[in-house]
Parts: structure tokens; C-alpha cells; sequence
């Protein structure tokens, strides 16, 4: 068997490996970018209103440390356990669907308590974070 049409056979033109950059994949990359951008900032922020006046209602100061607790287990709140060294329980707790967005928020408290286990002050601030 004679090899004539294997060394004659036209051969195959290739881009060199990690080659240089052509329009096509510029544009793509481009649109990428821009679509992920546009999930990840187009979303309303989501609104913590109904929480927060939820806990305001739920917990004026001077409310004894059990039930601060057992309000923020209600409002699914994950929290700490009363801070000895400082008197203060943290909570936190994410927007539902958080898993579904590029950029979610995240509503954290610090709950600060008198000696005899009242509640003296609340902060809360809404942080964004990704996943």
C-alpha cells in the first residue's frame, strides 16, 4: 500500500494555541461582562422596612434578654449567644432568594443589654455582600 495521498492531502490551517485576541471574542467577551453586570446590579435592593418595624415593635428598650431572643428566633434571625465581656448579642440575617443574585443583603444587628439583662440599645445596618 502506497502512502502518496496521505503525504499529498491537503493540510488543516489551526489558530495558534493561546493566539492573538479577534474581534468575534472580544465582542463576546464583552456581552459576558455586561450581562453579568446587569444581573448582579440590576435588582432592587430588597426592602427591610417590615423587619425593622417589626423589631421596633417587637422590642422597646428595657425587654428582658429571653425575649429578645425569642423574637429574633421568630424572625429567623441567626444569632449569638449574650456576650459576657460586653453585654451584647449580634444578629444577621439575609434577604430571602439571596442564593438567586450575584449581590444581596444582609441585615445585622448588635442588641446591647443592661447588667440585669434589659435591653438598653439596637443598631442595625444592611451590608452587601456576594456569595
Amino acid at each position: 500500500m502506497r502512502n502518496e495521498s496521505f503525504f499529498s492531502a491537503p493540510q488543516l490551517r489551526r489558530d495558534p494555541l493561546g493566539g492573538t485576541r479577534t474581534p468575534m471574542r472580544d465582542w463576546t467577551l464583552a456581552a459576558v461582562l455586561v450581562t453579568v453586570a446587569t444581573l448582579g446590579c440590576s435588582s432592587r435592593p430588597y426592602n427591610w422596612s417590615p423587619t425593622k418595624l417589626a423589631l421596633d415593635q417587637s422590642l422597646p428598650d428595657g425587654t428582658p434578654q429571653g425575649r429578645v431572643t425569642a423574637v429574633l428566633d421568630s424572625l429567623a434571625f441567626a444569632h449569638s449567644e449574650l456576650d459576657p465581656r460586653d453585654s451584647t448579642i449580634t444578629a444577621s440575617k439575609r434577604e430571602p432568594h439571596a442564593s438567586d443574585r450575584l449581590v444581596f443583603s444582609t441585615l445585622r444587628l448588635v442588641l446591647k443589654f443592661s447588667g440585669d439583662g434589659h435591653l438598653l440599645q439596637r443598631s442595625s445596618r444592611e451590608v452587601f455582600t456576594g456569595p
